[in-house]
């Protein structure tokens, strides 16, 4: 089994989710969103290992069966066609099976989508007074993973989402500045307690019409990885490439919040959210009969006094009737 190693964008190994690249934006930072819950499932134990559902996912096509991962690189970006951001993988891997190296492009999600239709963005695009690149790139990606029939304003393609184009188009990319033959790129959900249904339906549409398209098949299901799809080289890929395609949906447990975490939501006003998260921790705890000595240790680092000062009618109050049912001596201790 090869050792993985992650790496920061000094090159530093990353020893802890802790560690872990935070996204450009770093209010996109926090617990039960998409970046830190990616960070979490690599490290759920002492060292950084692939999530079974990963696993699972790789297990279901006899091309991706036996990958190994040699090295990851969180927030990792690869330059696009024409000007203007590169593709920022969520995580970027590179890999190996026994007869073929490739790449992994992570696409990690809660309940974010997959940005504007194809169509929509370019014609806004060539609408726009300001000088802009963005016709010109969109034609680009299309022609890298559809080929060159593809047209930004013409179905099927224009119905297709723009974040799923760059994410697929950056995996291919990145394969051939790596100089290997295979591009695989997955979507990771996470159901986290933050999710909103009607959010997470709408990405599996998505996703589900953009690899019906890609691999010109009738249905697609989660949890399956599609492919080998031959990408030919062209005038904005180097080499060709086959290209692997699934997505995963993650069994959520929910581990214990760090403290600085708590108090970097408590300061920036998100304490319903707080309550919400703590409130899965503590029915997570109690189904695995942990007990309550590690519940109530965690939440005195969050310092209940502040919660007791700052009433919330509903998860406040939720929480208040349990931890008075399971752990009196917690909610009802003086402040200190």
């Amino acid at each position: 089994m090869t050792i993985l190693i992650l790496k920061d964008r000094t090159g530093q190994i990353i020893n802890d989710w802790t560690a872990w690249t935070p996204p450009k934006q770093l209010h996109h930072w926090k617990a039960g969103r998409s970046a830190m819950e990616l960070a979490r499932c690599w490290f759920k134990s002492g060292t950084p290992q692939c999530p079974p559902e990963l696993e699972a996912l790789l297990a279901t096509n006899t091309y991706t069966t036996n990958l190994e991962f040699d090295e990851g690189y969180p927030e990792f970006v690869t330059a696009l066609p024409e000007r203007g951001e590169g593709r920022n993988h969520d995580l970027m891997l590179k890999a190996h099976t026994p007869t073929a190296s490739g790449v992994v492009g992570i696409e990690a999600k809660v309940d974010e989508p997959f940005g504007k239709k194809i169509g929509e963005y370019w014609q806004e695009a060539k609408a726009s007074t300001k000088p802009t690149r963005v016709p010109e790139r969109i034609q680009a990606l299309l022609e890298i993973v559809f080929g060159a029939q593809a047209q930004p304003d013409v179905q099927p393609w224009c119905d297709l989402r723009y974040q799923l184009l760059t994410a697929v188009a950056g995996t291919l990319l990145q394969a051939a500045n790596e100089q290997v033959p295979l591009a695989i790129f997955v979507v990771h959900e996470f159901p986290t307690v933050l999710a909103k249904p009607q959010f997470m339906k709408a990405n599996a549409d998505d996703y589900a019409r953009f690899v019906e398209v890609l691999f010109s098949i009738p249905t697609v299901n989660s949890g399956q990885m599609y492919g080998p799809l031959q990408v030919q080289a062209g005038s904005h890929l180097a080499r060709p490439e086959e290209l692997f395609v699934g997505k995963v949906t993650g069994n959520y447990i929910y581990p214990l919040l760090p403290f600085a975490v708590a108090r970097q939501m408590i300061s920036e006003g998100e304490s319903e959210e707080l309550f919400t998260i703590l409130l899965s921790e503590y029915e997570y705890l109690k189904s695995k009969n942990l007990g309550h000595a590690m519940f109530r240790y965690h939440a005195q680092e969050i310092d209940y006094k502040w919660v007791r000062a700052n009433p919330h009618e509903n998860s406040k109050n939720r929480m208040r009737l349990l931890i008075e049912k399971d752990i009196p001596d917690l909610w009802n201790a003086p402040p200190s």
